[in-house]
């Protein structure tokens, strides 16, 4: 869907900030459009190249589309139009997750997580073992 006639106004109007959404759907209505006015013009006897031309003319040039979306602010991402409140929950959410990246790490490690586990438990009964001789010998 990325590729076509259009690919380059669709990276231009998200860019400039416009919601994807609205890109999505004026690209592809553009698409229909273009198809239209290009068999039309077919139709007419035109050849190809020449009904692309046409077809294109007939849509506008690039840049009065992008001019024409660009004043609508009511077109742009909320994030492009309240760009503190978009900060504010971006970080709000990252310090929110942050108490669960350690269990996100540990997701695919059961294995290393369950070696590290025996080895600290055998570690700690050496570790008490001893020390209980050694309060056994210092006692008696």
């Amino acid at each position: 869907m990325h590729d076509g006639p259009f690919a380059a106004l669709r990276e231009r109007l998200l860019s400039a900030g416009i919601a994807s959404t609205y890109v999505e759907r004026t690209v592809a209505e553009l698409a229909d459009h273009y198809e239209d006015l290009c068999a039309a013009a077919r139709a007419s006897g035109m050849g190809e190249a020449d009904a692309d031309g046409w077809a294109r003319q007939a849509l506008g040039t690039e840049e009065a589309l992008v001019a024409a979306a660009l004043a609508r602010p009511e077109l742009r991402a909320w994030s492009e139009r309240w760009p503190r409140a978009a900060l504010a929950l971006r970080a709000l959410a990252a310090l929110g997750l942050l108490p669960l990246w350690p269990f996100a790490y540990c997701v695919d490690r059961g294995p290393v997580i369950a070696r590290w586990g025996l080895s600290t438990a055998l570690a700690s009964l050496l570790t008490g073992g001893l020390l209980l001789s050694l309060n056994w010998l210092l006692v008696v």
